[in-house]
């Protein structure tokens, strides 16, 4: 799974809602990929409202009371290749009141509120997944092993045109909440269509119903998965 990885053990955590990054990005933090934690100063919280139990501090994770571990080196932390050299945070859900839950393990989160993520020298930001694939020239589902529907309306109903096979190129033209409106080109090898390839538009449903992505990109603006 291309991008969604734990940057200790290689393995994958969820993709979630969107993604906890450096609010400012510039050419040197694209290629930095998690040296923008040295400069974080996070308090997280055990759930909305709860107890203070700990921080991401200039590259630390620091529970209270109990020894401070390294990002990356001490402790196993999960986290998504959002850009090509840049690796940030999945965030599982974000609230009204300014609650965000973070993964920062394969099996662990923590809240924090969106009024602190100014705190330290790297300010943060919360960025929606819909407002990153907005920007992707292509798309692939993350579930690689089943084909997935292509609606001629963005709602689950009798309008079935076709299924998007995994040899397909995937291009987003707009959203409607929980559906994408695609471009798909089939089959395909190495971005190329094939001899008979055919060209459909239409919608196909981009997120489940607890707001977790369910397609993924390329960083690097490449073809592959």
């Amino acid at each position: 799974m291309a991008g969604i990885i734990d940057i200790s053990s290689g393995t994958a955590p969820r993709v979630g809602t969107g993604h906890l990054r450096p609010r400012d990005l510039n050419s040197s933090l694209l290629t930095d990929e998690v040296g923008w934690l040295q400069s974080v100063t996070l308090p997280l919280y055990g759930s909305p409202g709860g107890e203070h139990w700990g921080w991401i501090y200039q590259g630390w994770l620091i529970p209270n009371g109990q020894e401070a571990l390294a990002i990356g080196r001490d402790a196993s932390f999960a986290m998504v290749q959002a850009y090509e050299n840049l690796y940030t945070f999945p965030v599982l859900s974000v609230r009204a009141d300014g609650w965000i839950q973070v993964q920062y393990s394969e099996t662990g989160s923590a809240w924090v509120h969106r009024s602190q993520l100014t705190l330290g020298e790297m300010p943060l930001m919360v960025e929606s997944w819909e407002a990153r694939l907005q920007e992707q020239p292509r798309v692939y589902f993350l579930n690689t092993g089943t084909a997935q529907a292509l609606r001629s309306q963005p709602e689950t109903a009798t309008n079935l045109l076709s299924l998007i096979a995994t040899d397909s190129l995937i291009e987003p033209l707009s959203f409607s909440g929980d559906w994408m409106n695609v471009r798909v080109t089939r089959p395909i090898a190495n971005c190329r269509p094939l001899t008979g390839a055919t060209v459909t538009e239409g919608w196909m449903r981009w997120r489940s119903r607890n707001q977790e992505s369910l397609v993924w990109y390329q960083p690097d603006a490449g073809c592959g998965q």
